[in-house]
């Protein structure tokens, strides 16, 4: 018998391991049926019917006077339970044999009490990475179309729209301006500056569509494609819209508190804002998503989004850029994602997600 055996008696309130010699040799671990820690094959036991330990739920802890052994894990699933080194708990999760129903005992894993395989985060880390399938796979399947099936749906999506507006209208002023696209941008955004201070509000949209050269639109259409297709893959065409135009005057107005003769062109505090929305979205919906979904957010995708957002706040006009991220994550506050957009990645599980939470 190698590295996995049953422990019924030790259930039932036997004698266990002794947790000041959890390494016990070979004889002994045969001969108390403690786990031998050799071997990293979990085909290795055979399970043994039921001794009579009583039932175990969820929450529920040790049975008095037992001594759970340090690095060990108990598994229970149909009818039986096993015992393996925490070490083996990968392998065992890898290769499926922890069903998601399974109750889970152990210190490392489950802080002591029984917990649903399901129910814990270590037991997603290490399943088959065709457990961890993508969204499109989970219920009905979304058309995309793209690099990468990157924007949603099979007609053009918003976020397209506005790389295409962005560079559609820089194109036409380089053609027309040609080697004197430099000067005449910035003319007429001192131009435009002067009419907005005459009272012609729209003229705060304009600037976002405008870019400096060829460098900056193509940087700001790549930040856009990333971050628009996620908050539109949430809150749809009209939503990311509302919010992309809310996140590109918050950025303007800021600006204008900075004493200069022009306004500032580009579209990266607009873009800038689309972040912003993410980062409500995942601090506001993370607990109410899967496991799977809740930890990349936890682990992967918060901690990304604040690598890649914090150094881009003071490139060039820092000002835009704070108030645009304000000021998309104020407008995402307010403007709600789709419910039917979420339901795919939430836990509709609510007993047990409240479990989860508590």
């Amino acid at each position: 018998m190698a590295d996995l055996t049953r422990q019924g008696d030790a259930l039932s309130g036997a004698p266990a391991p002794n947790p000041d010699n959890p390494s016990p040799s070979a004889g002994e671990s045969a001969a108390n049926g403690a786990p031998l820690h050799g071997s990293d094959s979990p085909d290795a036991a055979t399970p043994v019917e039921s001794g009579g330990e009583p039932p175990a739920a969820e929450g529920d802890a040790p049975p008095p006077g037992h001594i759970l052994p340090p690095q060990h894990t108990w598994i229970r699933f149909g009818g039986t339970t096993y015992q393996i080194h925490d070490a083996q708990w990968p392998h065992w999760v890898r290769l499926d044999r922890v069903p998601e129903d399974a109750l889970v005992l152990s210190r490392q894993w489950t802080k002591g009490v029984w917990r649903r395989a399901a129910s814990l985060e270590v037991f997603h880390l290490y399943r088959p990475s065709q457990e961890l399938r993508p969204i499109e796979e989970v219920g009905p399947t979304v058309p995309r179309h793209g690099p990468f099936g990157i924007f949603r749906g099979p007609g053009i999506s918003m976020t397209e729209s506005l790389i295409a507006i962005n560079v559609l209208i820089t194109t036409a002023l380089f053609l027309a301006w040609r080697s004197d696209y430099s000067p005449q941008l910035w003319g007429v955004s001192e131009a435009l500056r002067g009419k907005l201070f005459e009272g012609w509000l729209p003229v705060l949209f304009l600037p976002l569509f405008l870019h400096a050269n060829l460098a900056h639109i193509t940087s700001n259409m790549i930040a856009l494609a990333g971050g628009g297709t996620v908050v539109e893959e949430f809150y749809g065409r009209k939503r990311t819209l509302l919010l992309y135009l809310i996140a590109g005057i918050a950025g303007a107005l800021l600006s204008l508190t900075r004493e200069k003769p022009v306004l500032s062109v580009g579209a990266s505090g607009a873009i800038m804002g689309m972040f912003g929305v993410l980062l409500v979205f995942l601090l506001r919906e993370r607990k109410h998503l899967r496991l799977p979904e809740r930890w990349r957010a936890s682990r992967i995708q918060l901690p990304f989004l604040l690598l890649l957002v914090v150094p881009s706040l003071f490139n060039a006009d820092l000002l835009s850029h704070v108030g645009g991220f304000l000021g998309g994550a104020a407008g995402a506050l307010f403007v709600q994602p789709l419910p039917e957009r979420l339901s795919a990645y939430r836990d509709l599980s609510e007993p047990l997600s409240a479990a989860r939470d508590a």
